[in-house]
């Protein structure tokens, strides 16, 4: 972010990706649910940084999205994408292009009143 900062000057957005483990704690992933509250903390705390240079930030903490990752723990047999898929009120995982809509619409004009929140993209993982 203090790249994009410098690079932004005045006017501009930035959307951090968190996760839902930024938003509760996974107790089988502490150390990644650490980081990830630490990405929604600062996402929020730079925004009332940056919101006088009317720079925007906000983050999105996507759900079981099907990632390279996601593969990662496939085949390692930590889950499968039926058993992730039916934790979403949508019984599906997300693509990562649904993550790219999200992240196109926080950084278009659409989206010009909107700074320091974090957005659940899981599919109603958290409902």
């Amino acid at each position: 972010m203090r790249a994009e900062l410098k690079y932004l000057g005045e006017g501009g957005s930035i959307v951090n990706i968190a996760s839902v483990a930024g938003v509760f704690g996974q107790w089988f992933a502490r150390s990644y649910t650490a980081a990830k509250h630490g990405v929604v903390g600062l996402t929020k705390v730079a925004a009332k940084d940056y919101g006088d240079k009317g720079i925007r930030i906000n983050a999105i903490c996507p759900g079981p999205i099907v990632t390279a990752l996601f593969h990662e723990g496939v085949e390692h047999g930590l889950y499968t994408l039926e058993k992730l898929g039916a934790l979403t009120q949508l019984k599906r995982c997300g693509q990562p292009e649904e993550i790219g809509y999200i992240v196109a619409l926080l950084l278009g004009e659409g989206a010009s009143y909107v700074t320091g929140c974090a957005y659940l993209v899981d599919g109603g993982f958290m409902a």
